[in-house]
This record gives C-alpha cells, sequence and structure tokens, in this order.
C-alpha cells in the first residue's frame, strides 16, 4: 500500500484517500464491517460503492470495480 494522500488529480483535485491497487479480477473485500450506503456509476471512478463503518465513523469508497457481487443492495 503506497500512501497516496493528498496526491494531484484532474481538475485541480488532491486525492483524499489511500489506494489499495490490485490486478483486474481480483476479488474484493471489505475493509472492515459496516453498511453499504450507495452504489453508483461514477464518471472517475467508474462502477463504485460507498460503505459506512458500523461505528459511523468511515466512509469507504471503493471504485474502478468490475462489477458488484451478485445480491449486492
Amino acid at each position: 500500500i503506497t500512501d497516496s494522500w493528498g496526491d494531484a488529480r484532474s481538475g485541480g483535485r488532491t486525492h483524499t484517500g489511500t489506494d489499495i491497487m490490485a490486478p483486474g479480477g481480483t476479488p474484493v473485500l471489505a475493509a472492515a464491517g459496516g453498511t453499504i450506503e450507495k452504489l453508483f456509476e461514477s464518471g472517475q471512478g467508474g462502477t463504485t460503492l460507498y460503505q459506512r463503518s458500523d461505528d459511523g465513523r468511515w466512509t469507504f469508497y471503493y471504485a474502478h470495480l468490475a462489477g458488484y457481487a451478485p445480491g449486492l443492495r
């Protein structure tokens, strides 16, 4: 894992996350327990989802996904 917090992004934005990269086709597991809050098709992130941690303090953003697991909602 490489710290990418604050890295430059398009449109003058800065990155406010830490990316965990993996080869295409790698299964994605949740970083922590929580609730799926939003499934979203993003212009910049592609197929994405937002997950809120069980204690409500953290939001996890998963982007550039190949798709969603069956039954995920």
